[in-house]
């Protein structure tokens, strides 16, 4: 009888441990495109907020990704910051590498962080926060680097 308690216990906390099942979290007929290459993955609507995978979209823009079990707390690393994620948490940590500007700062969202099918989702907006532009036009979902060109003398376009 004990062991059966303790199975149904550790099953009991799995289940409602934050982050790892989607819960109410919905899947969407939006695609998803990475820097203009369309990419594999669901988009799920959570609170109003569009759920993309974190690993396929970081490695889409040429991040790494690390995955912290202990802590568990989820790493999107690029040239001049990195972006951290906790299943559960609407708070995401932005860590700056720069010394002549400080990019450190926390970022709240509507929704948390979830673990889906052994794959992290993050809102969408997290990539905005590593200054990529995130679009939603005739049904794709795009995040794309934020990019500026020089033309003569004239920055624009």
């Amino acid at each position: 009888m004990k062991r059966f308690k303790a199975v149904f216990l550790f099953l009991f906390c799995l289940c409602s441990t934050p982050g790892v099942t989607a819960g109410a979290m919905t899947p969407t007929a939006y695609r998803l495109s990475v820097d203009g290459t369309v990419a594999a993955g669901t988009i799920y609507e959570e609170k109003g907020a569009y759920m993309v995978p974190l690993r396929v979209v970081s490695e889409g823009l040429g991040y790494t990704v690390t995955w912290d079990g202990e802590k568990r707390v989820a790493t999107a690393d690029m040239s001049i910051a990195s972006l951290s994620a906790v299943p559960g948490s609407t708070t995401y940590g932005r860590k700056g590498k720069l010394k002549v500007i400080n990019l450190t700062q926390d970022f709240t969202y509507g929704a948390a962080a979830q673990i889906i099918d052994g794959r992290m989702y993050v809102p969408a907006e997290f990539f905005r926060d590593l200054f990529n532009n995130v679009t939603i036009t005739d049904g794709v979902l795009t995040i794309a680097p934020q990019r500026a060109y020089l033309d003569g003398d004239a920055a624009v376009r």
